[in-house]
C-alpha cells in the first residue's frame, strides 16, 4: 500500500481513550458472587454475551449499590469486550443501546481512543491469524486457555491512519456482503438442482414401480 509508511506498530495502551479505566478487567469473583444478583437492575456481561455476539442475552444483574462499589468496570457503548477462559479472544461491540452496566471477572473491556482508533478495525484485527497467534501461544493454562491483561498489553498492532482504518472495515463488510450474496445465489441453485434431482428419483421410482408391478406391459 502506498501509504503503509504511515502505520506504526503500538500497544493496546497507546491508543485507549485517556480516560481512567478504559482498558480494564473485571473484578475478582469474591466481588461478584451471584447472592448479589437481583431480578433487575445493571446488566452483568460476561463470556456468554460476547461468544453469542448477543449484548441482549442474558438476566444477571447487580443493584445500585453493587454497581457503585464496581463503577471501574462500568461499560459504554461502543466498548470492546474480550472473553478471557476458554473461547479466548472472542470479542463483542456494544451498540449505542446496550444496558448500562459492568463486566464480570471473564472480560476486559476496552475503550478506544476515538481520535486514533476505530473499534470495528480493531474487532477485525483480534480475530486475525496474527492476534489469534499471540494468544494462542502465550495462554496455554492447566486445563484450558487462558488470556489476560498482561498477554493483551503485550500484543504489537499496525496501525494504520484513522481514514485507512474505516476503509479497510469498508472494504471487509463490502466483501462479506458480496460473499454472502453469492452464498445465498449458490444455495438458491442449489436447492433447485436438489429438488430436480428429487423429482427425477420419484419419477425413476414411480417407473420402476410400473414396470414391475406389470403396469408397463401393453
Amino acid at each position: 500500500h502506498p501509504k503503509r509508511k504511515e502505520w506504526k506498530m503500538v500497544t493496546l495502551t497507546d491508543i485507549v481513550s485517556p480516560e481512567k479505566n478504559a482498558l480494564k478487567s473485571g473484578p475478582f469473583g469474591s466481588s461478584l458472587k451471584k447472592e448479589f444478583y437481583v431480578k433487575r437492575g445493571y446488566k452483568i456481561y460476561g463470556q456468554e454475551q460476547v461468544i453469542r455476539g448477543d449484548h441482549e442475552y442474558g438476566n444477571y444483574f447487580i443493584n445500585e449499590n453493587r454497581f457503585q462499589m464496581l463503577k471501574s468496570c462500568e461499560v459504554k457503548p461502543y466498548d470492546l469486550l474480550i472473553s478471557l477462559v476458554g473461547t479466548i479472544g472472542k470479542t463483542l461491540i456494544l451498540p449505542h443501546n446496550a444496558k448500562k452496566g459492568i463486566i464480570n471477572p471473564r472480560l476486559i473491556k476496552i475503550t478506544f481512543n476515538k481520535q486514533l482508533a476505530d473499534v470495528e478495525f480493531f474487532q477485525l484485527y483480534f480475530d486475525s491469524s496474527n492476534a489469534k497467534s499471540h494468544f494462542q501461544s502465550k495462554s496455554h493454562g492447566g486445563t484450558m486457555n487462558i488470556l489476560n491483561m498482561g498477554i493483551l498489553k503485550k500484543l504489537l498492532i499496525p496501525l494504520p491512519p484513522l481514514l485507512i482504518q474505516k476503509q479497510i472495515v469498508q472494504n471487509i463488510k463490502y466483501a462479506e456482503e458480496k460473499f454472502q450474496l453469492q452464498k445465498k445465489q449458490f444455495e438458491n441453485i442449489k436447492n433447485n438442482y436438489d429438488s430436480k434431482i428429487n423429482y427425477i428419483n420419484h419419477i425413476q421410482s414411480s417407473v420402476l414401480d410400473s414396470a414391475f408391478s406389470g403396469k408397463l406391459i401393453q
